[in-house]
């Protein structure tokens, strides 16, 4: 009872140890994740330039090297209209914030009231801008010191992805490793299930999200909305964070499109809704199937990450759910149909065999032909139904 009790007591310190680890190194492990989400999703493409006769090293080039050029041109564009309306948005807060300190207390009785308990400009300019002694300067260099951070992680990723890429066979050895043999085939079988499922979600989140920044600006410039380009960027952004997205683009598109009358709030308003039903029932079913995933998993899975993580919880939340749901409906799967009691003996030895050559594909020095992958896999399903068949026919 007391060596019980006491291996009891080792394991949960040893899970609270783990997890106090990884919270103190919750930096390293986020670039970890994303670097093995930024693999994920770039490999199919690399894979496809692979099979088409590019080598490896030129494929890596092509995809990560044209993929950073046209962020960096996409940056550089953005940046410098996103300075010119910052400048015009700035400089039409100083006009309006005039007016209102000069006419408003003339004005209604709740106006008078707001307005005399508003500072005056010169006191709001200094509380902004930090006065005459600069003690926003801290401010500045923790901005600074910030943004060139972000970029260190965006490169500490790509550069690991780029390593996951390169090292796959090699990296999955290391971690089935530390399985027992007879686990690390069928391990291996749902990394590559997950990983394909969240490379899968990762690549059409990317392209939508770019497509709709593109399309929500070029039509705030068409319609003549102030501030295209920082509406776009809030929708593009927005469109990330599932359900509650399309909410939260709407309604600044909408007050800023009521300044300028109700006609262009209205119109910006029904565009931001067209743009992003587009999006969600023509474009994403070809980039992929959201309905295969639970609804009220992702739900589940936003309420607790938005608790621990804010908003970025909420844009990180649908892998996971991806994850979650893929890592339980493949524990399901796997289980071995029975018979009144009894497994099937014939299939289940057929597929204890095959697990094993899988195994020691896995932990083999050279990676296995794809022709012989292809045909394991065919083997693997052909087994599934016939098993699902057998107990089909035993239940009637």
């Amino acid at each position: 009872m007391i060596k019980q009790v006491a291996r009891y007591a080792t394991i949960v310190l040893a899970t609270l140890a783990v997890v106090f680890l990884l919270w103190q190194f919750r930096s390293a492990v986020w670039i970890f994740l994303f670097s093995l989400a930024a693999a994920a999703t770039f490999r199919p493409l690399i894979q496809n330039l692979v099979e088409r006769g590019f080598s490896l090293s030129v494929s890596l080039l092509l995809v990560y090297g044209v993929g950073l050029f046209l962020l960096g041109v996409l940056l550089i564009i953005v940046s410098l209209l996103l300075l010119t309306e910052l400048q015009q948005a700035a400089n039409a807060f100083a006009i309006g914030y005039e007016h209102i300190k000069v006419v408003w207390p003339e004005g209604t009785s709740w106006q008078q009231s707001i307005a005399s308990r508003l500072p005056e400009s010169a006191d709001l300019y200094d509380q902004i801008l930090g006065g005459e002694d600069f003690s926003n300067l801290p401010t500045m260099i923790d901005i600074l010191s910030g943004f060139f951070e972000y970029i260190a992680y965006l490169v500490m990723i790509i550069f690991l992805g780029i390593y996951w890429t390169v090292d796959q066979v090699r990296f999955e050895r290391l971690w089935l490793s530390l399985l027992s043999v007879e686990y690390r085939g069928a391990a291996r079988e749902l990394w590559r299930q997950i990983e394909e499922n969240v490379g899968a979600y990762t690549r059409s989140e990317l392209v939508q999200s770019l497509l709709a920044g593109f399309l929500l600006w070029l039509g705030y410039w068409v319609i003549g909305l102030n501030y295209p380009t920082i509406l776009a960027i809030i929708g593009a952004v927005m469109w990330l964070i599932p359900i509650l997205g399309i909410v939260l683009a709407f309604v600044p598109v909408v007050i800023v499109g009521l300044t300028s009358g109700l006609f262009w709030g209205v119109t910006a308003g029904l565009y931001t809704l067209v743009v992003f039903w587009i999006l969600e029932y023509l474009i994403e079913p070809h980039l992929f199937d959201r309905r295969r995933y639970s609804s009220l998993l992702l739900v589940l899975v936003m309420i607790a990450f938005i608790e621990l993580f804010g908003l970025i919880g909420l844009v990180i939340s649908p892998p996971v759910a991806v994850f979650i749901q893929i890592l339980f409906g493949w524990f399901m799967q796997r289980r071995i149909p029975r018979i009144n009691g009894k497994t099937i003996p014939q299939i289940v030895e057929l597929q204890e065999r095959v697990a094993t050559i899988e195994t020691n594909l896995a932990t083999d020095e050279e990676e296995p032909s794809p022709q012989l992958v292809s045909m394991i896999e065919r083997l693997k399903g052909l087994l599934d139904e016939a098993a699902k068949t057998s107990l089909a026919k035993a239940s009637k």
